[in-house]
């Protein structure tokens, strides 16, 4: 139960509300997965406090409008299982689409939970709220598992979500976005996020990690597979918006249209890594964009594996680019426009051609780099009299 602490002359105004921990089955949830227990979760999670604990047991808790936490602690099971197909944590089923499942605003934070849809049209889905809105400053999402969502962790583009950290988070069969982030201006990070998606509708609109305007991102360990494109960046063009900067370690996609599409100025470090895809791994089209992608593996069956039409700066090195099978239509890599590129120390396979460069590119280096194809030219020259180039040392 909620205690107070009063002190001094006018003890009224100068009470203050003591964070306690309380559990939603003391509060009359039933948890059955039939009753409705959006009421007794209301009543436990002002009776936290702030900075107060709301427990869930294990079992089945059907929500029926948002729950709005500030400064408040949503704890289930921590111990583990978010990945797995069955739900070995507390679960709770939405049961509305007036807004979000859960709005998070300052200092929030929800652990060891999974989320469920019941129902979903995968062939001709209508929009409806996120699961978690991110609406505040400091809010933290673990160990949390989250089925059928049309949008699942999503910035309400409006807040400063500075310092969110999004980590051990499964996501299968998500309609629209997985994640969303932006207005982040303060080292947003996440470790370990998992969209894994294998209806159509995801495949041909879906996009895993969208990201606008984000001040020194730290991502590790995620993954797409099944998307139509794997980690969007694009410019938030509201006010106070901007782009992303920072890096991304070993977040890879996998059976994706696109893997990385890059339409912003944002300022991106991809280390490690494997990106697998049914078309374009890499795409930069943005005149202000810088990318330096290092040790990566990169593969496109259907269309040239990396694709540069405009950039600022863009760097490869020690990259291993290939195809499943032979395209002679698709090069390893495609350049017709750009400031600076820099290809270097990279491995090109035998199913295709090397490296194109045309169009506007203005400064461009490829050296050190191994072409295994004998049937397909490793660099096709046909940039302007007027770019500066280095091409040599190549294999």
């Amino acid at each position: 139960m909620t205690k107070y602490l009063c002190s001094g002359l006018l003890m009224l105004l100068n009470c203050v509300v003591l964070a306690a921990n309380v559990n939603v089955r003391d509060f009359g949830a039933a948890a059955d997965g039939k009753t409705d227990d959006t009421d007794a979760i209301v009543k436990a999670i002002e009776s936290a406090g702030f900075g107060g604990t709301v427990s869930f047991p294990m079992g089945t808790y059907r929500v029926t409008r948002t729950l709005t936490i500030k400064g408040v602690h949503l704890l289930g099971n921590c111990a583990g299982g978010f990945p797995s197909d069955a739900d070995v944590m507390p679960s709770i089923i939405v049961s509305h689409t007036t807004g979000p499942c859960i709005e998070c605003r300052d200092w929030s934070s929800v652990h060891g939970l999974a989320f469920r849809y019941e129902s979903v049209d995968w062939e001709k889905p209508t929009r409806y709220p996120p699961t978690i809105l991110l609406a505040g400053n400091g809010i933290s999402i673990s160990n949390v598992k989250i089925w059928g969502a049309y949008d699942a962790i999503i910035a309400d583009g409006k807040s400063n979500i500075g310092r969110v950290n999004l980590e051990n988070i499964f996501l299968p069969e998500v309609v629209n976005t997985g994640v969303y982030l932006t207005r982040a201006y303060d080292i947003p990070t996440m470790r370990n996020v998992e969209v894994f998606c294998t209806n159509k509708h995801f495949l041909e609109h879906g996009i895993g990690f969208k990201m606008g305007r984000l001040d020194e991102l730290h991502a590790s360990n995620c993954f797409v597979i099944g998307a139509h494109t794997g980690f969007l960046f694009e410019e938030d063009k509201g006010p106070d918006g901007g782009s992303t900067y920072g890096g991304l370690f070993n977040c890879s996609t996998d059976a994706c249209v696109y893997g990385y599409v890059v339409n912003s100025g944002a300022r991106l470090r991809v280390t490690n890594g494997s990106y697998l895809n049914h078309f374009i791994a890499f795409r930069v089209s943005n005149p202000n964009a810088t990318l330096v992608v290092d040790g990566a593996i990169i593969q496109a069956n259907g269309d040239h594996a990396i694709q540069i039409t405009d950039c600022g700066n863009v760097i490869f090195s020690a990259c291993r680019i290939q195809k499943a099978f032979k395209n002679a239509s698709a090069y390893g890599m495609h350049i017709t426009g750009g400031k600076n590129i820099v290809i270097t120390g990279c491995t090109f396979d035998a199913f295709g051609p090397g490296v194109f460069l045309g169009g506007k590119a203005s400064k461009v280096t490829v050296t050190n780099c191994i072409f295994e194809g004998e049937d397909f030219p490793k660099v096709e020259d046909r940039l302007d009299n007027s770019a500066k180039k280095v091409i040599n040392a190549n294999q």
